[in-house]
């Protein structure tokens, strides 16, 4: 009874062995091994294969790492030009608040300056009336007196 087995090795070359009842016999082939052509071309694609997997990879990576860098970049742009208009939003408020207050600060001293002129004409008006009515009530007591000492001549009569 024959049993064969076949076993390859890294340089290509065949190791046949052949056993029998009696007994073991090693045979060493130095013959190339005909699939070894295959498993080069083999071999050879997928190195290739290989390569280019991990030149797309690489491409990816760097893709993806770009892509992340501009997001970034993207990302601290818009911060920088919402802090401005946000800065610049608060500058315009404030300018807006300061003329507003200065805009009240002007209406109440204005307001104050009619309530003093205002004060000013009551007071001169209570003069004018308080002389007006001294005038009046001398005037009348004069007629009064005017007419007592036009009546009573007569009634003395």
């Amino acid at each position: 009874m024959f049993l064969i087995e076949y076993r390859y090795t890294f340089n290509g070359h065949r190791i046949v062995q052949v056993s029998s009842s009696i007994s073991s016999i090693r045979i060493s082939e130095n013959r190339p091994n005909e699939s070894g052509a295959v498993n080069k071309i083999t071999y050879s694609e997928w190195m290739r294969r290989k390569q280019e997997m991990a030149r797309r990879r690489k491409e990816e990576e760097d893709l993806a790492e770009r892509q992340r860098q501009m997001e970034e970049e993207r990302l601290a742009r818009e911060k920088q030009e919402r802090e401005c208009r946000e800065r610049e939003n608060f500058l315009k408020w404030s300018e807006r608040k300061k003329k507003e207050e200065e805009k009240k600060k002007a209406a109440m001293k204005k307001e104050l300056e009619v309530q003093k002129q205002l004060k000013e004409v009551e007071d001169k008006t209570a003069v004018v009336k308080t002389l007006y009515l001294r005038q009046w009530a001398r005037k009348k007591k004069e007629e009064e007196k005017g007419k007592k000492s036009i009546d009573f001549p007569s009634f003395h009569r």
